[in-house]
């Protein structure tokens, strides 16, 4: 199975901070053209709650959709957010498919003539290096000009807005100081950067939300940083309030990770005994095992996994 792309750190906190209309309205007015930008309803802008990208990919890219209106007509903008380590030449392409999938699924029990909302896509790329891809679909045609002419009223085209961390110093990122400060994490985890003086801003840190600087400490340390440079990280934190703060997060966080981890090997054990004794297991019973946060519950499971005659007579006692 694909990994659940909540479940990846960076994708968790970009959806949590851009998900939130205000953060979303500030990053967009930031990076699309002042004419666009000057055209759109920023107080009508509304997240949609659907997803887009190919199933393979959820574990290196996530995506949002938004509404708006544009001169008072819908418009929907969609912001695929990009976290491979290298760039993909073939990124036109893919905002084509996805661009597809969300007119076909807009477009499903309206009666005609269809009135589709034109669609602005933009790509959020992580990568420490700058891409070469144009932003251009017809980028991936390589025919000289005289015969692009040609065939081009027969080929979609479209543009999109490339944003590129890597070309952006911290200082150049804007919008609200949730937004920034997802920015700047996003830049900076892949430099190795997440401990310096852009992430660790403190007259960012405290005008953020409590949930939003909870969610940030949560994305530092999911980054495997040295437990002991964290440490003295924060103690270079000049407001005593700010750092005890962060440092009864990050003892939460470790207790928590050491609870997971216990419950985690007892799931593995429940499985692995159903896989030896029944060599496959349903995904569903997969699923069901998964979710049990009760390490008695598991404990009981693992018996009842070595005992019981079939995989119908296991999941009767899930």
């Amino acid at each position: 199975m694909p990994p659940d792309p909540v479940h990846q750190p960076n994708d968790k906190l970009l959806k949590a901070t851009f998900s939130d209309p205000i953060n979303a309205s500030a990053f967009f007015r930031a990076h699309l053209s002042a004419d666009v930008a000057g055209a759109i309803d920023w107080n009508s802008l509304q997240p949609e709650a659907s997803s887009f990208i190919d199933a393979e990919l959820a574990g290196s890219e996530c995506d949002l959709l938004f509404t708006a209106k544009l001169h008072g007509k819908e418009t929907l903008l969609y912001i695929l957010f990009e976290h491979q380590s290298r760039e993909n030449p073939w990124m036109a392409f893919r905002l084509l498919k996805y661009m597809v999938r969300i007119w076909d699924e807009r477009s499903k029990g309206q009666p005609a003539p269809l009135n589709s909302p034109a669609i602005l896509p933009v790509v959020l790329a992580q990568d420490k290096t700058l891409w070469k891809t144009p932003p251009h679909f017809h980028a991936l045609f390589d025919l000289p000009p005289e015969e692009w002419r040609l065939v081009a009223p027969y080929t979609p085209e479209f543009m999109f807005k490339l944003i590129q961390l890597a070309e952006m110093p911290f200082n150049a990122l804007k919008g609200t100081a949730s937004g920034i400060m997802t920015l700047r994490a996003l830049k900076a985890a892949p430099l190795g950067e997440l401990l310096g003086d852009a992430v660790w801003d403190e007259e960012l840190l405290i005008a953020l939300p409590e949930g939003y600087r909870k969610r940030l400490v949560r994305f530092i340390l999911n980054a495997d940083v040295d437990m002991t440079a964290f440490e003295r990280r924060v103690s270079r934190v000049r407001n005593l309030g700010l750092s005890q703060t962060v440092m009864t997060l990050a003892e939460q966080f470790r207790q928590q990770g050491l609870k997971e981890g216990s419950l985690e090997r007892a799931r593995s054990w429940v499985l692995d005994a159903l896989q030896v004794r029944f060599e496959t297991v349903p995904e569903g019973v997969a699923d069901a095992v998964n979710n049990i946060t009760d390490s008695a519950k598991l404990t009981e499971l693992h018996k009842l996994a070595i005992r019981c005659t079939s995989l119908e007579d296991f999941a009767a006692g899930l």
